[in-house]
């Protein structure tokens, strides 16, 4: 197993407004594993800029985004081109976007659920049933039809037309942390505290099976088609849609990365952390490899063709890993934490880029798009660049 570093990189919050004005300083910083940190000021005059206390050359790509080359290779910095502050009133806990484009959906405390406008945040529904937190809210394919769940132990199902609630899944014994639909959505799957993750019917909002029964809190939970893990199944329930061949993968607090075969209600490996940090997030790669972010700030990279062990760990911080996507490419994810960083990791080429956010504070859920990614945290600002 390796160890790979990632370089810490942070650059001051608000140096676009210097980029657009053509003129004044922003800091920057770098470390390198095991030297100290180098602080830099980059000097903005017209379209030029002049880096200080840094051996780096210094260009401004456009008016949000500058790129710098040097010794440590090449990193860019991102700032918004949009900020909604009005979608949600408290701390962005998930977000998703329906497949169009058009609608954003992001859920939070006191049982807040809000659909909106991507194009100027505004909000165009709210969604009214939650008690409590709701951890996690994404769309079904159709982008019709939403999809939540929370702390009152409830999998909600939601018409985006009018905002009823027309199905609710009961059963769990804790609260409900994150979801995955399977095909076209007549089945879901939930993860919950309780340590379970269900298959339900959409139809009869029955609970078809425990998929997986891990004793620990699922944290979260990816679900593609990887028929050479699984097993051969016994006969399907006969309202089970779509789960030949496919696998969840689960990220638990106990501090592993699990893989179910859904139709055989079996684990396919389970890979433990060294320091059993729990695992917050996980996602798929490609058809080989798999990412996990842990609470120590370790990102887990897997091939699923040997799991014993990681291929490589990475790790840029000691921060929390919040939310981890895979990127455009297979060589690359896109990762935030818990100081309020989010950034696009090339792990062929070692180079980061960064989508610059909060001044500080939780970067709770990524969502990456073709066209730019969408970010939420605690301070309950949506945003959207362009990257």
């Amino acid at each position: 197993m390796g160890r790979v570093p990632i370089p810490f990189w942070e650059v001051q919050h608000d140096f676009a407004v210097d980029l657009r004005a053509g003129h004044g300083h922003f800091w920057i910083s770098y470390r390198e594993p095991g030297k100290a940190t180098t602080h830099a000021d980059v000097h903005v005059k017209g379209g030029a800029l002049h880096c200080v206390g840094l051996e780096a050359e210094a260009t401004c790509l456009d008016e949000r985004t500058i790129k710098l080359n040097g010794a440590f290779g090449s990193v860019s910095f991102t700032s918004p081109l949009h900020e909604f502050t009005s979608v949600l009133p408290q701390p962005v806990h998930c977000l998703d976007v329906s497949p169009d484009g058009q609608l954003g959906l992001a859920c939070s405390q006191d049982g807040l659920v809000n659909v909106f406008l991507t194009g100027d945040g505004t909000v165009q529904r709210r969604l009214e049933g939650h008690f409590g937190d709701v951890f996690t809210s994404r769309f079904f394919p159709s982008g019709e039809v939403v999809l939540t769940g929370g702390a009152d132990l409830r999998v909600r199902i939601w018409s985006v037309a009018d905002g009823s609630n027309p199905v609710s899944l009961t059963g769990h014994a804790g609260g409900i942390l994150d979801t995955a639909i399977v095909d076209r959505g007549r089945n879901v799957l939930s993860a919950s505290r309780d340590g379970t993750v269900r298959l339900w019917d959409c139809g009869t909002s029955q609970c078809l099976a425990v998929v997986a029964d891990v004793s620990a809190a699922v944290n979260a939970i990816a679900l593609a088609a990887r028929p050479a893990l699984c097993s051969q199944p016994g006969a399907p329930h006969e309202r089970e849609v779509g789960t030949d061949g496919m696998v969840a993968l689960l990220a638990t607090e106990d501090g592993r990365i699990a893989c179910a075969d859904v139709r055989a209600r079996s684990l396919c490996f389970s890979l433990a952390h060294d320091t059993k940090a729990a695992f917050n997030a996980c996602c798929f790669l490609d058809d080989n490899h798999v990412l996990a972010g842990a609470q120590d700030g370790a990102l887990f990279h897997v091939d699923l063709r040997n799991t014993s062990t990681p291929l490589n760990v990475y790790q840029r911080n000691e921060s929390p890993i919040q939310s981890v996507r895979a990127g455009p490419s297979p060589d690359t994810f896109v990762a935030s934490n818990g100081n309020g960083a989010c950034f696009r990791f090339n792990m062929r080429e070692m180079k980061c880029d960064y989508a610059v956010g909060p001044a500080a504070g939780s970067i709770n859920s990524v969502v990456a798009r073709s066209d730019g990614l969408f970010t939420g945290g605690k301070d309950r600002i949506v945003r959207f660049y362009r990257v």
